[in-house]
């Protein structure tokens, strides 16, 4: 469940666990944010089938983490 940020200069790619989260009408993640000081400066909200992982573009990554929700296990922060 713990979301995995790869940073490629102003790119930041997250994906939920290492091996890739179930995405089933039972069981999914509903969003993946990205968090800079405290603050969400970014969101994707996610669905059933689509894969879990997120990609956004900011000026700094500096101090970036992620968090996602899964809908049974509950909010995971990196």
């Amino acid at each position: 469940h713990v979301p995995i940020i790869g940073i490629k200069k102003n790119k930041i790619n997250v994906k939920v666990g290492e091996v890739e989260h179930p995405m089933e009408e039972s069981h999914y993640i509903g969003f993946i944010q990205i968090v800079k000081e405290g603050k969400v400066i970014g969101c994707k909200r996610l669905y059933p089938g689509e894969k879990p992982e997120a990609e956004f573009t900011v000026e700094n990554t500096e101090g970036i983490t992620a968090r996602e929700l899964c809908n049974i296990h509950g909010l995971w922060t990196s």
